[in-house]
């Protein structure tokens, strides 16, 4: 056998590094020799598949760099060991991964001299199964003491409890927030209910509503969709999460799990857990641990509110009960006092601050009075009336549509916020308040609740249960005021029966005793009969004579005939024979059964007498209305005919019930309506006496129509008077007056006219003179061989200009001396005194007179008969003209016009004459009189009636500087 060579070292140790690769690279663990100085001298390709360094990147930095900071002393202290004892030694660090990750590495190594010899295995996914096992079991044991301390924690410790395990739940999961949120009912807002915070952290803010607008996305997705809203950055968060970024970044929050708790298909809380110091990953088996314990707080929560609830609904059925007992069988005068304590209790069992109550004021249908208040704690006084819509005009609106008001008076509506002032200024938080009611909708009175110590909520609950105790006020202040009022009335009843003098008594429907009677009966037997009455007394036991029996009867006749016919009235005669009473008699029923018969009994002795006299009074009346010669109808105000007289009966020659309730305008005119003229249109206006005149063309007949009302107690017209006066002589002798004055009025005119002979013979010689001179001109001038056509027609043009002169004069002349005026026509009152200044000119001519004109430009026309005004104006200027004979006075006359009271036109005649005797200025204007030696003394008389048949006014005063001036005015148009 050949015996194998023996190798040398270098080939061994070649051989042997050899064997060592082959091995490292293979092994699923990872192998290193590493020197004692903390370097890798070498190591296995799995260090840079499981920490994904490269080779050069693991052996040039010490090994420890890469061991995690907290892991670092203790990998210290086996290595020191090791280098005490040659056993193996093992133990387990985390190496940092070249990602920033680690990776849990558990080793066993040994030294050799200089060199440590050493093998790990990756044990991470062992160390993270065995961290959630761990967690697993905290959990289930937190779960395990929460459910245990849950259902032995007594109702004011359940808060606690929860805020405890939250805090177990933050050290169970290392995070900085744990907290339980829950959601307004009508989902616009949230509240933090319990929460734990880890130390050092700023507190959030718990039992305050939070808006959803400030995490709307996140709202919308755990509220609305019902779906985990989980992140581990901000920067995870969607474009349409920036509002949710910048609320979380305000309370510092880096990343969050926010579970749903669904409570009856709709969710009702939200458990959270956050990190603020550090961006956190967060496994789902978080998710279902949260959710699980999210649902015990819940229902923890839930059965707490059951059992309140349960508590609270017995508690307010006791008070219910309390309260309602208190108004049972009280009377009516107690009831107040009864609602005092009522109030003190509920306001003790609720731990209200302040409870009032109002009721309707006789002062106006908004004010209220203040009947019933309870406020141990004190405040700003309270008026004991308000007008509730000046002061809290919402609330009263509420109260009337028959809503109750629910408020924090600094959550309300805008249209309260004059409510919410109100509220502010007595210091009131919250408020609580419903309407009392009748069946018919009346509001009766307000029930109110206060706070003023805090805000308080008003759950829809104690609303509706609260409802329930306003009821009761309701029915028992209703019950007052209906008893009150039954005894009001019942007072008033007995007060008017026995105020009355007529007699009043019922009587059983058996024998017909006495059921009750008034002191007017018991004072008719009592005088009359000298019989005092009593209750039970039969009509027999009423009656006294020779004829008891029969009076009796009769009697006993009424009261059958009333149960027989049921009500009826009638006279009856006393058996005297001196009074007659006017009987009424009823049945009194109860539930539909007859327990009695009421006699109303009223002496009409003298009613008889004065019915007797007041038809007399109507006889008389009618033969006084019927003997006035006039037609006087009396009508109704739609202008009816409802009486007539005999003077009246005749002129129409119709039946009296064919006239009555026909229209009068009918009857007279044959019209469907008044005419334009009727007086009782306007006596209806004016309610005063209103009067026309009328003319009957038929029967050739004028009426003076006046109307005059008759006004009754209130004020306003009942009746009317309507009465027509034959005026007809009267009309005639009116017109052969104004025949006379017309004739006097021209007779005046001629006088004038013959006083101005001379100087109109002159003014009218002139022209012609003119006339005739350029006549014989215009002859010659035709005969001549040298003929001017020009100079010809200048003389024909003086002709015709001198014609039209004399033509005027002679048409003025012709109107002033014609025995008709004319008719009224509209004249410009300047050019009207112009014309008669014409007819004047050759008077003041030869009198040496010069006449000035001071006319007013823009005057109103004026309506008038033109022929009587000259006459008027040559009346003033020959008046005028007369009293200057004197030679040392200036013969002078002013003609002037001019506006007044704005449509008015005033005309004033000047001289400079002796002007007129003061103590005859007021007689000048009077017929007859004159101051002049000649003359009838009628012109300045015509004058005025002239003015004033224009609507006019004429009025004469002497000047200071002498002379006397003559005003007359008319209206302008």
């Amino acid at each position: 056998m050949q015996r194998r060579r023996k190798k040398r070292t270098p080939e061994i140790f070649y051989e042997k590094n050899e064997e060592l690769d082959q091995f490292f690279s293979v092994s699923l663990d990872l192998l290193c020799v590493a020197d004692i100085d903390g370097y890798f001298v070498r190591i296995s390709p799995s260090f840079e598949r499981v920490l994904g360094y490269t080779m050069e990147e693991l052996t040039t930095q010490p090994f420890l760099d890469f061991v995690h900071p907290e892991d670092r002393d203790a990998t210290k202290g086996t290595l020191a060991t090791l280098g005490l004892q040659k056993r193996r030694l093992g133990f387990a660090n985390r190496y940092r991964c070249k990602d920033g990750t680690y990776r849990w590495l558990e080793w066993r190594f040994v030294r050799s001299g200089n060199k440590i010899y050493a093998a790990a295995r990756d044990i991470t996914e062992r160390k993270i199964a065995e961290k959630s096992l761990r967690e697993r079991l905290a959990f289930e044991q937190l779960l395990s003491d929460l459910s245990a301390g849950m259902t032995k924690a007594a109702l004011d410790r359940i808060d606690q409890e929860i805020v405890a395990a939250l805090r177990k739940v933050l050290e169970l999961f290392r995070v900085d927030h744990c907290g339980l949120l829950q959601v307004s009912p009508d989902h616009t807002s949230w509240r933090i209910t319990h929460i734990a915070v880890a130390e050092g952290l700023p507190p959030l803010p718990v039992n305050t509503d939070l808006s959803a607008a400030l995490v709307p996305y996140g709202y919308k997705r755990i509220v609305e969709e019902q779906k985990v809203w989980v992140y581990a950055s901000l920067n995870d968060l969607p474009t349409e999460a920036d509002t949710d970024k910048r609320t979380l970044k305000g309370w510092g929050i880096q990343s969050a799990i926010n579970i749903p708790i669904v409570v009856g298909g709709s969710v009702e809380y939200s458990m959270t857990i956050a990190a603020n110091r550090e961006e956190h990953t967060w496994p789902d088996e978080y998710i279902s641990r949260l959710r699980m314990l999210g649902e015990v707080f819940v229902n923890v929560l839930e059965r707490r509110q059951i059992r309140v609830e349960l508590e609270e609904r017995l508690q307010f059925e006791k008070l219910l009960s309390g309260i309602s007992g208190r108004f049972v069988n009280i009377p009516p005068e107690q009831v107040d006092l009864e609602i005092g304590e009522a109030l003190r209790m509920i306001c003790e069992n609720y731990g209200f601050d302040v409870a009032n109550f109002w009721q309707p004021s006789d002062l106006g249908p908004t004010i209220v009075a203040l009947t019933h208040l309870f406020r141990p704690l004190g405040g700003p006084p309270f008026p004991e009336r308000i007008d509730a819509q000046d002061m809290f005009p919402w609330c009263l609106r509420e109260l009337r549509s028959g809503r109750a008001v629910a408020v924090s008076t600094e959550e309300v509506p805008a249209e309260a916020v004059r409510d919410q002032e109100m509220w502010r200024y007595y210091c009131i938080k919250s408020a609580l308040i419903f309407p009392l009611s009748t069946g018919k909708g009346e509001l009766v009175g307000a029930l109110g609740f206060n706070t003023t110590r805090e805000k308080r909520s008003w759950p829809d609950e104690l609303v509706k249960r609260f409802q329930v105790l306003a009821q009761i006020f309701t029915n028992a202040l209703a019950r007052k005021q209906s008893e009150a009022a039954a005894t009001e009335a019942q007072s008033r009843i007995t007060a008017l029966v026995e105020s009355t003098d007529d007699m009043i008594w019922s009587v059983d429907p058996e024998r017909f005793g006495l059921l009750t009677f008034n002191s007017a009966l018991s004072d008719y037997f009592l005088r009359g009969l000298g019989l005092k009455i009593t209750l039970g007394m039969s009509p027999e036991d009423m009656v006294g004579g020779a004829f008891t029996p029969l009076v009796a009867e009769r009697w006993r006749q009424f009261y059958l005939r009333a149960l027989r016919e049921g009500p009826f009235t009638e006279e009856y005669v006393t058996s005297a024979g001196t009074n007659v009473l006017l009987l009424s008699l009823n049945l009194l029923k109860r539930s539909g059964e007859v327990f009695g018969i009421s006699v109303f009994g009223k002496d009409i002795t003298e009613r008889k007498a004065m019915d007797e006299k007041i038809r007399k009074a109507a006889r008389e009346w009618q033969g006084t209305f019927d003997s006035i010669p006039d037609l006087v109808m009396i009508l109704d105000r739609e202008c009816r005919i409802v009486r007539i007289n005999a003077a009246a009966r005749h002129y129409f020659g119709l039946p009296t019930e064919e006239i009555i309730g026909v229209h009068c305008y009918t009857l007279m005119h044959g019209q469907e309506k008044p005419p334009d003229f009727c007086p009782f249109v306007k006596m209806m206006e004016s309610k005063e006496h209103e009067e026309t005149e009328t003319y009957d063309e038929t029967r050739d007949i004028w009426f003076r129509i006046s109307t005059d009302p008759i006004v009754n107690d209130n004020g306003e017209i009942g009746r009317v008077i309507y009465t027509f006066k034959d005026i007809t002589e009267h009309k005639r002798a009116e017109a052969e007056a104004f025949a006379a004055r017309r004739e006097l009025w021209r007779t005046d005119r001629l006088l004038r006219m013959g006083e101005l002979t001379a100087s109109l013979a002159h003014e009218l010689n002139q022209p012609l003179t003119s006339i005739l001179s350029n006549a014989k001109a215009a002859i010659r001038f035709i005969k001549s061989d040298r003929m001017d056509m020009n100079e010809l027609i200048e003389i024909l043009e003086d002709i015709a200009k001198d014609d039209k002169r004399a033509g005027d004069i002679i048409r003025s002349l012709r109107s002033m001396l014609r025995p008709e005026e004319g008719e009224q026509e509209i004249v410009d009152i300047n050019n009207l005194l112009g014309e008669t200044i014409a007819l004047f000119n050759s008077e003041a001519i030869i009198r040496n007179i010069r006449i000035e004109t001071k006319f007013a430009g823009s005057l109103p026309s004026v309506e008038v008969n033109r022929t009587q005004l000259q006459q008027v104006v040559i009346n003033l200027l020959m008046n005028a003209a007369e009293s200057m004979m004197d030679e040392h006075r200036p013969k002078k006359i002013i003609l002037e016009t001019r506006t007044i009271d704005r449509d008015r036109v005033r005309v004033a005649v000047r001289d400079f004459g002796s002007g007129i005797d003061e103590q005859e200025l007021g007689r000048i204007f009077e017929p007859f009189f004159t101051t002049k030696r000649s003359g009838l003394g009628m012109g300045l008389s015509l004058a005025r009636s002239i003015i004033e048949a224009q609507a006019g006014h004429i009025r004469a005063e002497n000047n200071p500087d002498g002379g006397a001036t003559f005003y007359f005015e008319l209206p302008g148009l």
